[in-house]
């Protein structure tokens, strides 16, 4: 008796709870069928802007009436390559989209709907132009990660049996048959530049970039919030870089804000900054201090805990100028202030002498007995 007692109570208990169930997944059914993506999604084309040029190894495919005219070319040092039927061809400058619509036109003498597809198969390295407020600006060139797919190479070297052709770029016909890219970023543009400073305004970055011929071939620019990648990890505005882009990281207004400070202490910067302390102090040479460091840091790794005397500072700046200060040693200076700032590569901190003799002082430490004083700028250099 109590059993079915039993029984009578857990049935109703069940078939809610089933209920339930079967209602939350009805729900949940609903709620991803609205997020799901339409078949529409595959039909977006991924970016055909790309320019190519000297370096890049494309592969392209003709219709299935013509697979002898399939190829895989490396764009010479002229910025040629070699196919059947039309000879050798100059390609450099042009977009991927711009090279199909040609190769459509040109081979239509010879094919019905020719249906070219190009694919790149190597991207060549790039250059980039990085200036503003980072460490080190200048042109700098920059590799992606390259997984390339077998050429055929013939018992010259060349690609393709072209007996015209002789290709500056060593193919490692080692690889496999997959083809990965990873280009490089603007991440790695600011990286390989020193990284950012305390005067950087990262959220209003201007990046240009050489337009495609169709568009008249002049330059687009577009104003990048990279704090949002330094901060949130916004993968986003960490867009690949194009070979000739400029980058501009302008000057900011304000003083650093604690959201730069952070951003400054992430991989973008170097751990460390190399600086020459000299005078008075326990360890003078040259010092690598964290980044981030002020001049009373480094003179703290000096073994100057005690300092007696003026201290002289020096710095060449990017224009060429040297800001020179000297005041009395203060070991409670503000971080940031004139007496105690934040230094940066190739600082040159003394402690002792009055009056701006700093270089000839540290000229003769540096390069004694080693390699002399006319050679004293290209150590000052490889800082």
């Amino acid at each position: 008796m109590k059993f079915i007692q039993f029984l009578i109570t857990l049935v109703p208990t069940y078939i809610f709870f089933v209920g339930n169930l079967s209602l939350n997944a009805y729900a949940s059914q609903e709620e991803f069928s609205e997020n799901f993506p339409t078949i529409e999604y595959l039909k977006t084309k991924s970016n055909e802007d790309y320019i190519l040029g000297t370096g890049d190894v494309i592969e392209i495919k003709f219709s299935k009436e013509a697979p002898e005219l399939n190829k895989l070319v490396s764009i010479d040092i002229n910025g040629t390559i070699f196919l059947e039927r039309i000879n050798r061809i100059y390609i450099s400058g042009l977009s991927i989209s711009e090279l199909t619509s040609l190769l459509n036109k040109k081979y239509a003498d010879f094919l019905i709907d020719p249906n070219v597809e190009i694919l790149v198969k190597k991207y060549r390295p790039i250059k980039v132009f990085v200036n503003g407020e980072v460490e080190s600006p200048g042109i700098y060139m920059l590799s992606g990660f390259n997984g390339l797919v077998k050429p055929t190479i013939n018992e010259f070297g060349n690609i393709n049996n072209d007996p015209n052709f002789k290709n500056p770029y060593k193919i490692n016909s080692s690889l496999s048959e997959t083809s990965t890219y990873l280009s490089p970023t603007l991440f790695d543009a600011i990286q390989q530049a020193g990284g950012i400073s305390l005067y950087s305004d990262i959220t209003k970055i201007q990046i240009t970039r050489i337009d495609t011929i169709s568009n008249g071939k002049g330059k687009k620019i577009a104003i990048i919030n990279f704090l949002e990648m330094l901060r949130d990890g916004n993968q986003a505005v960490n867009i690949p870089l194009y070979d000739g882009d400029t980058i501009y990281i302008p000057k900011s207004k304000n003083k650093a804000s604690i959201e730069l400070m952070k951003a400054i202490n992430t991989n973008i910067n170097p751990k460390y900054i190399r600086v020459f302390v000299s005078g008075r102090v326990k360890n003078s040479g040259l010092i690598a201090a964290p980044n981030n460091s002020t001049l009373n840091d480094a003179l703290k790794l000096a073994g100057g805990s005690f300092l007696k005397g003026k201290i002289q500072f020096s710095r060449l700046m990017q224009g060429g100028g040297i800001d020179q200060r000297k005041f009395n040693a203060r070991n409670g200076s503000i971080p940031g202030s004139y007496k105690n700032p934040y230094l940066k590569n190739g600082d040159i901190i003394y402690v002792g002498k009055g009056g701006f003799n700093i270089a000839s002082e540290i000229i003769k430490e540096i390069t004694e007995p080693f390699i002399g004083i006319n050679a004293t700028k290209n150590v000052l250099d490889s800082w």
